[in-house]
Formats: structure tokens, C-alpha cells, sequence
């Protein structure tokens, strides 16, 4: 968990604004946005899990993942589940994603106000 922590949150926390804005404040469209969020965050994670065999990128502490072994968490994720090899692919697979969920917010965003400026010209 300490290792997914940081990945996690930054998935967690969009996905909690969007669910709240629909289940709690019954506001689709706020919802959408939340929906956009944490595709978007989805989007940040690519580079990263891309990087997981290679460990080139420059991390936040001002190190490549290779300079210190165990820095580089999408390393230490999928060589503990086995999948370090297929890094590539799951990163294409999360751009593929976050990609459809981008286009699911906006398509949603967009038919929501639609729909609220057909109720509003119907009665005004």
C-alpha cells in the first residue's frame, strides 16, 4: 500500500469529488468534471508506469529511478505483481483509458448542458 500510496491518492481523490457531486449533491455536471479529473490524473500516471523497466525519468527527489534501487514505485509495483515486462503495454492501456474517460466527461458535460439549455428555452 505504501508503495501504491502515491498513485493512489492521486486517483482517489477525483474519483471521491465525482461520486460525492453524484450521490450527495445530485450535481451531474460538477460530476463530469470530477470525471475529467481523474482521467487527467489517470494521464499523469503514463509516463511514469512507461518508465517502470527503464527507470530514466528524473523523480521528485532529483534522482533517476536507476540512481537508487526501490525509488521508482511503478518498478517495485509491477515487479511485485510480476508484470514488469509488460510496462509498455499497461501504459498504453492506462493512456487508452484515461483518453475514453476524457471524452466520456466531455460528452457527458456537453449533453447535460444541452439538456438543461433545451429546459430553460421551453420555459422561458
Amino acid at each position: 500500500m505504501a508503495i501504491l500510496g502515491g498513485s493512489l491518492l492521486q486517483l482517489i481523490v477525483p474519483l471521491l469529488v465525482m461520486l460525492t457531486f453524484v450521490f450527495k449533491h445530485r450535481d451531474n455536471f460538477a460530476a463530469s468534471i470530477g470525471l475529467w479529473w481523474l482521467a487527467q490524473s489517470m494521464m499523469d500516471l503514463v509516463p511514469y508506469i512507461s518508465d517502470a523497466r527503464a527507470q530514466d525519468m528524473w523523480l521528485l527527489g532529483g534522482v533517476r529511478g536507476k540512481d537508487i534501487p526501490g525509488i521508482h514505485d511503478w518498478n517495485n509495483i509491477l515487479s511485485r505483481l510480476g508484470l514488469l515486462e509488460y510496462d509498455q503495454v499497461l501504459s498504453t492501456l492506462v493512456m487508452l483509458l484515461s483518453m475514453g474517460l476524457m471524452l466520456l466527461s466531455f460528452i457527458w458535460g456537453a449533453w447535460l448542458l444541452n439538456s438543461m439549455h433545451k429546459m430553460n428555452s421551453s420555459t422561458g
